[in-house]
């Protein structure tokens, strides 16, 4: 069975790799993602805004990318909610989205230090 399991594993590690897709064949919705270049192009514009929602502030002081804000993940999570780690109310939301001087027609890029997961929560909590 484990000669089985493994052959398996062989099989899909190598036709991983004998896969060569550019970014934009592999992502469902590539227009969620920016490049590089396209950051260094328009990180300064008026409705583009940084999110750095790294882990701990100490991480954003010891480099982030030119012109983002620093926002705790805390900030993002509702304190007034029973069950710890949900996200903030509408309400909630708006309050700190005015503060970062983010309005519907802003362009956020989110990023973090930990695997992209709470830029990602954001992402979805802005989206729905």
């Amino acid at each position: 069975m484990m000669k089985i399991n493994m052959t398996i594993l062989l099989g899909i590690l190598l036709l991983m790799s004998a896969c060569n897709v550019s970014a934009q064949q592999t992502y469902a919705h590539p227009e969620a993602l920016v490049e590089t270049a396209w950051l260094a192009d328009h990180g300064q514009d008026a409705n583009v805004r940084i999110l750095d929602l790294s882990t701990q502030k100490v991480t954003y002081d010891q480099g982030h990318i030119n012109g983002a804000f620093f926002v705790n993940a805390s900030e993002w999570l509702n304190p007034n909610e029973a069950i710890r780690g949900q996200v903030l109310t509408a309400a909630q939301l708006e309050t700190l989205l005015s503060r970062l001087g983010i309005t519907p027609q802003t362009t956020l890029v989110l990023y973090d230090d930990n695997r992209s997961l709470m830029a990602t929560r954001v992402f979805w909590a802005l989206k729905f």
